[in-house]
């Protein structure tokens, strides 16, 4: 096999949209995965969420048109970019914008950072506390695996508003039922 053509399939690979998964796969893969390979591969759904969005809003364009915007050293190539132009555009709003960064921070900071990176690290837990409006201290008596189901309930929720016209969450709602599930694991562990 060639470089090229090693290149070339990994290339493919990265391109195979997540509606070619089969959801309950998807879920039990996410399930096994490390922390810091779970809030990667959180970022990268709802990544995928906003280009979807975005080619929505480009029906004429090609294949390689469409790889020449999106693809990395594209102007639509970087997480941030898609962000601010779904914001731009209309397809999130300022608030769902901000969430979404603190989504591709927590990302960079779980791919480039040399710490141990979990959900018992302070500094994730303060971004997802800060993604339902709490100090970020909220979580004093949560389990690594309760910050865990919180952040991908996060993540799905910014996923539906991304993909739905219905550009209001609310996460006060998101974070009470969080909170009462929590309670009810800890009431029946004891």
């Amino acid at each position: 096999m060639s470089h090229a053509s090693v290149i070339s399939n990994l290339k493919l690979l990265i391109k195979q949209p997540i509606t070619a998964n089969d959801p309950g796969d998807h879920i039990e893969h996410l399930i096994n995965e490390s922390d810091r390979s779970s809030i990667i591969l959180h970022a990268a759904l709802l990544e995928e969420m906003l280009v979807a969005q975005l080619e929505k809003l480009m029906p004429t364009i090609n294949g390689d048109e469409r790889d020449r915007l999106f693809d990395f050293e594209g102007p639509l190539g970087s997480f941030s970019n898609r962000i601010r132009l779904s914001q731009a555009l209309g397809v999130i709003d300022r608030a769902t914008k901000k969430k979404a960064e603190v989504i591709k921070d927590l990302r960079n900071t779980a791919a480039h950072c040399h710490s141990r990176i979990t959900f018992e690290t302070p500094e994730v837990q303060a971004a997802i506390a800060w993604l339902f409006d709490k100090p970020g201290d909220a979580f004093a008596n949560w389990t690594n695996i309760e910050v865990r189901d919180l952040f991908s309930v996060a993540v799905s929720s910014l996923a539906h508003v991304i993909t739905s016209d219905d550009l209001e969450m609310n996460w006060t709602n998101l974070w009470n039922n969080a909170v009462a599930a929590n309670r009810a694991r800890q009431s029946a562990s004891h």
